[in-house]
């Protein structure tokens, strides 16, 4: 679990993570079943490439604390790189529904990292709070998205 020690850090973190994202879903909307599914998931990639870019603007033109944060872990389930084709424990491939299931997780440990990271940016900088929570509801929305997904999966079969 790495361990985010600077604002600078925390924001970079975000980045790579709505990076990661995005690419989940890309692989994701490959696996829909019907023509809906993929649709909504490939504009959910966009709105990740939405995010990714606000936090970039973040780190570059507006000026984070100086300092260290209180050292912060990173939360292990955000950590993608395994998850571009999630595997089940005897490796294989995730079901697309398992695969909802795992990024309803993802999006309720985004919402729960950007709420942290806005209460303790709050005191420094309350613009970049109200953007972390900004993007706090946004993967509350993506959160109930994936389980409306996996709801209308779930009635298909």
């Amino acid at each position: 679990m790495e361990t985010l020690k600077t604002f600078e850090e925390i924001i970079k973190f975000a980045i790579e993570h709505e990076e990661e994202e995005a690419v989940f879903y890309q692989n994701l909307a490959a696996r829909a079943p019907s023509e809906d599914q993929k649709k909504a998931l490939l504009a959910h990639m966009e709105e990740e490439a939405k995010q990714k870019e606000m936090l970039k603007q973040m780190l570059t033109h507006q000026s984070l604390p100086h300092g260290e944060s209180r050292k912060y872990k990173a939360p292990p389930d955000m950590h993608l790189e395994l998850l571009f084709q999630p595997k089940s424990d005897d490796g294989t491939p995730l079901s697309y529904q398992d695969s909802l299931l795992l990024a309803a997780r993802m999006e309720q440990q985004s919402e729960k990292f950007y709420r942290e990271m806005a209460d303790e940016m709050r005191s420094f900088n309350k613009g970049l709070a109200e953007t972390l929570l900004f993007l706090a509801e946004q993967q509350g929305k993506h959160r109930s998205l994936m389980e409306h997904l996996f709801d209308a999966t779930v009635k298909e079969n």
